[in-house]
């Protein structure tokens, strides 16, 4: 009789359910293995092509084992792109806690974070090569409180007049001077320093610090305090009606103006720089300036007219500028 077939090799998986399982994820070693196969050997290329027949028509899983097992992601060009240790992701994440694509967000989150660090870095290193110039010095005499005792009985001290001098007043002009001894009597009254521009504060903020100063003494200098500061105002207001025009000149804000020739003149990318309402452009080498107020759009502050400018105290002149340039510009100047 002739001798029976040989029976058919086991099958490297069993079943397609497994094979399935096993197409989620990375091929697990001795798992699943074939009957002849020893501790120690190397299944991998085994269950690889397992999950390649399970891809296939031929091999298709059942729709049942399909729907059980969990779809496979798409494999990865470079599994060291795909994989990504913990190290590299913001602290309290794991890799194998998170999907690949809250990962991936996180990964891109710590490269923007890791290269403005580099950025700061680079901006520090080129600050300690070229050092910020030095903080100028007061130029009020150092004293504790109170009146400066080196003030003249007539006239100004050479500290205060310089200073008057540098910010624009006119001490040849008898109205401005006038002003000036207003307002040190004023000071003097109170036993107060006189405010000076150019001191890295405003007037404001010096009308802030005598209100705090009025809280903390007693009622009758407090009272004494807050007077002076209605009588310094008064000062400044009448200051500022002494050379006020009828209407403002027309055209563009010249303080934008000046900012915005100096942004164009000075980079070597940007010609044209609008400010505020100010459009300045560089054409051959010559500034083109346009206003671009809106006189129909009355809800836009920014179309306004502009306002009258003129320095503490001084009764002249000194700009006619946008609101935006009066309400923060100009304070940032005087206080340099």
């Amino acid at each position: 009789a002739p001798a029976p077939a040989p029976a058919p090799a086991a099958p490297a998986v069993a079943k397609d359910a497994q094979v399935a399982l096993f197409a989620a994820g990375p091929a697990p070693k001795l798992v699943n293995t074939p009957a002849d196969a020893k501790s120690g050997d190397d299944v991998s290329a085994a269950l690889q092509a397992a999950r390649l027949k399970a891809t296939t028509k031929a091999g298709a899983v059942k729709p049942k084992a399909a729907a059980a097992a969990p779809a496979a992601p798409a494999p990865a060009a470079d599994s060291s792109d795909a994989e990504s240790s913990d190290e590299e992701l913001p602290k309290g994440f794991k890799k194998e806690y998170h999907p690949e694509g809250m990962r991936a967000a996180r990964q891109r989150e710590a490269e923007v974070i890791r290269r403005g660090r580099i950025k700061d870095k680079g901006r520090r290193k080129k600050a300690q090569r070229k050092p910020l110039p030095p903080v100028p010095e007061d130029p009020v005499p150092a004293q504790r409180g109170g009146f400066p005792k080196d003030w003249p009985a007539t006239g100004f001290p050479p500290w205060f007049a310089d200073q008057c001098k540098k910010f624009g007043h006119d001490l040849n002009d008898a109205k401005n001077v006038d002003a000036l001894k207003r307002v040190v009597a004023i000071y003097r009254a109170i036993d107060e320093r006189p405010f000076v521009t150019g001191r890295f504060l405003s007037f404001e903020g010096h009308i802030e610090n005598l209100d705090l100063i009025a809280k903390l003494v007693p009622q009758d200098r407090a009272d004494a305090i807050k007077a002076a500061i209605q009588a310094l105002r008064k000062v400044d207001l009448k200051c500022r009606e002494t050379d006020r025009k009828k209407k403002p000149p027309k055209g563009a804000c010249r303080l934008c103006t000046i900012a915005g020739g100096y942004v164009v003149r000075n980079s070597q990318t940007c010609s044209d720089f609008t400010i505020c309402k100010t459009r300045v452009q560089l054409v051959d080498n010559k500034l083109k300036v346009t206003d671009l107020r809106d006189p129909y759009d009355s809800d836009d502050s920014a179309n306004a007219d502009h306002l009258l400018d003129h320095l503490k105290f001084c009764p002249r002149l000194r700009l006619w500028v946008c609101n935006y340039c009066n309400a923060n510009l100009i304070p940032l100047l005087d206080m340099l």
